[in-house]
């Protein structure tokens, strides 16, 4: 299945979890980052990420747009 974003403004946002490196958790799609922490606390608080003890943070690209611990 090919999807095609050309005629979109959406960006690709990812969940992550630092465990020596930074590992993905879960891919978000989403047109701005107010929308993209909102699918992103969603989907922290229903995981058992919560407990973590490392860094848990969402990025777009190489920045940083939120950091949970």
């Amino acid at each position: 299945m090919n999807i095609t974003l050309s005629n979109t403004n959406t960006k690709e946002y990812r969940l992550m979890y630092c465990f020596g490196t930074w590992v993905t958790k879960e891919v978000i799609i989403a047109e701005s980052d107010q929308e993209a922490v909102f699918d992103a606390d969603a989907s922290f608080s229903e995981s058992n990420l919560s407990g973590w003890q490392h860094g848990v943070a969402l990025f777009c690209g190489n920045r940083k747009v939120k950091e949970y611990c």
